[in-house]
């Protein structure tokens, strides 16, 4: 049997949420430096806009470019009589001055060392050429004031609150499962001779709040595995709504597999007995097929907190003796369910199997009244930890080594006879539930294939046998 979903294939399901994790912080980390460096900014920035405002308006005061039109002097005495007709000079009768509007001469240079301005068709020299979208002047930015960063510093400390919780709820979770297994050790390690998957005693991480280990090499049994479920404690989410409305409680749980040989438990008896709270029967008959069937509840020395159903009323006494029932009636918050079985789903979920088995699960931290409705200190609860995983070791060789009387076995034997016959009536049910369908689907198809005056025909047949039936029903 390998553990949860595997031996080999459970560890490495954290190293994705350590990326994830390290892209956050990371990302808290960037955000942060980008608020600091806006509101650290914002003084010092605005002030040099001003200061290039000033600057931008002093540069915009330039002169104004004329473009320069010097006519073409003709030498005297060349060109033909149409040239001279069509190129009018200053001292003609057809001079416009007008028609040149805008070709003045060229103003004089500046006489400072200043930057100079060129003109069409020279170049400018030094910086003072400027684009005149540029010298423009450019309307001041509103302040930035700190309230503008609110989403900005909210998003950072929800990012910075998440990380720190799952730090600290995954290292809560982490020293419940070690103080737990240093609490069993010794009773594990007295047991079997393989314990943790590298004989090391050492949990298999498979989640932030779930641990797994492989315990093999015992009489009477083939394997253990133990499955510890906690709360997950480093969800801030799940954490805000256990204070609302509690999740389901830290639970430890023990599957034990036998096997076919005589020495690996090959040896036990047809029967079912479990011990649950009484608040839990329903729920546990419908999730176990095997106690949904002919098992009954029968009246032991249990609490009246908890009960327990079997096959036979033999059953109960013999597995409860008073040594277990104190034991019992005192750790009672403990107890989530106590299940022995010939025919117990076991295994991981992708490869569940019938199989001859035992299964406890445990509450680790249960609500204490005393305590003010709060768990028990975790160093107060080690002895109550070691001694149910003692009581859950020892009822292995019980199970494989308990013999049915005569007698119980004969009760045994109508159980199952009754048990058959109820499947067979209730299968007989179906059956005929099946026939009646295919029946109707039979004649429905017949009516499609007939005409307009047949459907008639056939509609008005069916009626009164419809009527036959009623009148019949209310004769009886």
């Amino acid at each position: 049997l390998q553990p949860c979903v595997g031996r080999g294939s459970m560890a490495p399901r954290s190293a994705p949420s350590g990326r994830v994790l390290g892209a956050m912080a990371i990302l808290a980390v960037l955000l942060l430096a980008q608020v600091a460096n806006i509101a650290g900014a914002g003084s010092a920035g605005f002030a040099q806009v001003d200061a290039d405002d000033d600057d931008d308006e002093e540069d915009s005061v330039q002169e104004v470019h004329h473009h320069t039109f010097t006519p073409r002097e003709q030498p005297k005495g060349r060109g033909t009589a149409r040239q001279a007709l069509q190129e009018p000079t200053p001292d003609d009768g057809d001079w416009d001055p007008d028609e040149f509007e805008g070709f003045e001469a060229p103003p004089p240079p500046p006489k400072s060392g200043g930057a100079a301005h060129g003109v069409l068709g020279g170049s400018g020299s030094g910086s003072g050429a400027q684009d005149p979208k540029k010298a423009a002047p450019r309307a001041p930015l509103p302040p930035r004031e700190f309230k503008d960063l609110i989403p900005e510093v909210v998003m950072v400390a929800v990012l910075i609150l998440y990380f720190i919780n799952f730090v600290i709820g995954r290292s809560q979770n982490t020293k419940i499962a070690e103080q737990w297994l240093e609490a069993v050790k010794a009773t594990l390690e007295d047991n079997f001779a393989l314990v943790g998957a590298k004989n090391n005693c050492k949990w298999t991480r498979d989640g932030p709040a779930c641990f797994t280990m492989y315990c093999s090499g015992r009489l009477n049994c083939e394997s253990l595995t133990i499955t510890m479920d906690l709360k997950p404690r480093q969800e801030a989410i799940s954490r805000l709504w256990d204070v609302y409305s509690p999740l389901a409680p830290d639970q430890v749980k023990f599957e034990v597999v036998l096997g076919d040989g005589p020495e690996t438990g090959g040896t036990m008896e047809s029967f079912v007995f479990a011990v649950m709270p009484k608040n839990d029967e329903t729920d546990v008959r419908e999730r176990n097929t095997d106690l949904s069937e002919v098992t009954k509840k029968w009246k032991t020395a249990l609490s009246d907190s908890l009960v327990a159903i079997a096959d036979d009323e033999d059953i109960p006494h013999e597995f409860l003796p008073k040594v277990v029932v104190d034991m019992l009636n005192e750790h009672a918050p403990y107890v989530k369910l106590i299940h022995f079985s010939d025919r117990m789903k076991m295994g991981a979920l992708g490869a569940r199997r019938d199989a001859e088995g035992l299964k406890f699960i445990f509450n680790l931290l249960p609500r204490d009244a005393k305590s003010g409705g709060g768990p028990k200190p975790i160093e107060a609860q080690l002895q109550a930890w070691d001694m149910l995983a003692v009581v859950a070791l020892r009822y292995v060789d019980k199970v494989t080594n308990y013999r049915m009387s005569a007698q119980a076995k004969d009760r045994m034997k109508r159980g199952q006879a009754q048990l058959a016959e109820i499947q067979f009536r209730k299968g007989a049910k179906d059956r005929e539930q099946q026939a009646q369908k295919r029946k109707m689907e039979k004649k429905l198809k017949d009516k499609e294939s007939l005409s307009a005056a047949g459907q008639a025909k056939w509609e008005d047949k069916e009626e009164q046998l419809k009527k036959r039936k009623t009148t019949k029903i209310r004769t009886k």
